[in-house]
This record gives structure tokens, C-alpha cells and sequence, in this order.
């Protein structure tokens, strides 16, 4: 069996002025029909490629994007703590080191900025907190205002 099938070799045309479109041009057709490569090739233009190639790349990282964000927030109850930590950890390691560097043992360093940053992010809560409390009169009050003034 033949790899491709030829067209038709061009017919006589049985009306005088009538123009039958020459064979030459006609593309070659594989035994299942589709294009050959280099028909695709020229048919598809070069930016073309080139947009596909990056829209396939693009759609497949984000793919990998989304099912990890998925899985994160899957396990979000281990996963916020653990950055949490690992985001106090680059914050205060400098600190630790420092301390080291002018003589105190690392143990101690260590406990040292954990107690330090410990009061630090307590004393904040505290203030902001206090502030609020302070706040919620007068929140409750334009609140209050507002109803009336929607109502009427």
C-alpha cells in the first residue's frame, strides 16, 4: 500500500472556458488523511509557534501552581504555623548571631531573643487591643448614626 495517496491526475474541462484548478497546488494526503509536517509547518506561522509554545508552558506552571496552592490550604492548619515560624526565624537569627558573636553561649542566645521576642509581640497585641477598647464606644456611636440616618 502506497505511504500517500496521489490526487488525480487534471481532467479535460468539459466546458470551453471553464477553469479547472491545476493539481500541483494541491496538498498530498497521508493515508489517514491528515497533513504531512512540512504542510503544518507552512501553514502555521512562526509567531504562531512560538505564542503556542509559551501558552502550553505558561498553562502547565500554572497548573503546578494552583495544585500546590491547593494543597497547601488543604493542610493550612501545619502550613501557617511552620511559615509563621520560619518568617521569625530569618527576623531573628541576626539577632542570635550578634549575641553570639560577642560571646554569649548559642543556647542561651537563643532563649534570649525568643523570651525578648516574645514580649515584643505581646506588648504590641497589648496595644492594640488597649486601642481598640479604647475605640469602641466611639465605633459603636457612628454605627449608631449611621442606622438613624439610613432609616430616616
Amino acid at each position: 500500500m502506497p505511504d500517500k495517496i496521489m490526487p488525480p491526475e487534471p481532467v479535460a474541462s468539459p466546458l470551453p472556458g471553464l477553469v479547472v484548478p491545476s493539481t500541483e497546488a494541491a496538498p498530498t494526503l497521508s493515508v489517514t488523511g491528515a497533513r504531512t509536517a512540512d504542510e503544518v509547518a507552512n501553514t502555521v506561522s512562526p509567531g504562531m509557534r512560538i505564542a503556542a509554545a509559551w501558552s502550553w508552558r505558561f498553562l502547565a506552571v500554572a497548573a503546578a501552581l494552583g495544585l500546590l496552592l491547593f494543597a497547601i490550604g488543604y493542610v493550612s492548619e501545619i502550613t501557617i504555623p511552620v511559615a509563621i515560624a520560619l518568617l521569625l526565624n530569618a527576623l531573628l537569627n541576626p539577632v542570635r548571631q550578634a549575641l553570639v558573636s560577642k560571646g554569649m553561649k548559642p543556647g542561651l542566645a537563643a532563649a534570649l531573643v525568643f523570651v525578648v521576642g516574645l514580649l515584643l509581640v505581646g506588648g504590641v497585641i497589648t496595644l492594640v487591643v488597649r486601642q481598640f477598647i479604647a475605640g469602641a464606644k466611639d465605633l459603636a456611636d457612628q454605627v449608631g448614626g449611621g442606622l438613624d440616618k439610613i432609616q430616616n
